[in-house]
């Protein structure tokens, strides 16, 4: 529920894989609408929203669509910044602290389940038990952080940093690479311990 342009809106939102969809009813005009979208595109579906409110409020001439392209353009720019900038702390970055091989073994999340990083073709391989997309090699980042290029380019890569006690790594927190990745990605919660 919000305030848009004076007036309450309530809106609910709701998509799948490649759909996007949403409902939007405005209580004091009587009035209420829902799209859906074969796109998971933000500003399509804000222009949407948007665009159709104030047609039914009678409060036209913003153009959402122009706004939109405006906003996509300024966060790509932004996001291939961000790229170079990850590309180029890695190429700084400092070795890892223990030899590749250390960090390799069976990882467990409470929740999740078990992670494996294991030695294959002298790289590290990561594969999600749980999630067969999320698999592929792992390379040095920045000391005890690794990180994963998943083949699978649909997939986010990975951010593993590891917590070492006594010169061995005893548990691990992941993060998405792209600080653009969407938030669902099950692995930024993870608490992993070594089996």
């Amino acid at each position: 529920m919000q305030d848009y342009r004076g007036e309450r809106m309530i809106t609910h939102g709701g998509g799948a894989p490649g759909y996007v969809s949403g409902t939007v009813l405005i209580p004091g005009r009587n009035a209420g609408f829902s799209y859906f979208t074969n796109a998971e595109e933000s500003f399509l579906t804000r222009a949407l929203r948007s665009g159709i409110t104030d047609i039914v409020m009678g409060k036209t001439g913003f153009d959402w669509v122009a706004d939109g392209v405006r906003l996509q353009r300024e966060g790509d720019a932004a996001s291939i910044t961000a790229a170079a900038e990850i590309d180029a702390k890695q190429a700084a970055g400092a070795p890892p602290s223990l030899p590749l091989a250390a960090y390799a073994g069976t990882w467990r999340d409470p929740w999740y389940g078990d992670i494996t990083i294991q030695a294959r073709d002298l790289q590290l391989w990561l594969s999600f038990s749980r999630t067969p997309a999320l698999q592929g090699p792992v390379e040095p980042y920045d000391g005890d952080t690794l990180r994963t290029r998943f083949p699978d380019r649909r997939e986010e890569d990975v951010f593993i940093t590891f917590t070492l006690e006594n010169g061995r790594p005893v548990s691990a927190t992941m993060k998405a690479v792209s600080p653009d990745a969407d938030f669902s990605y099950d692995y930024h919660d993870l608490r992993l311990t070594k089996v």
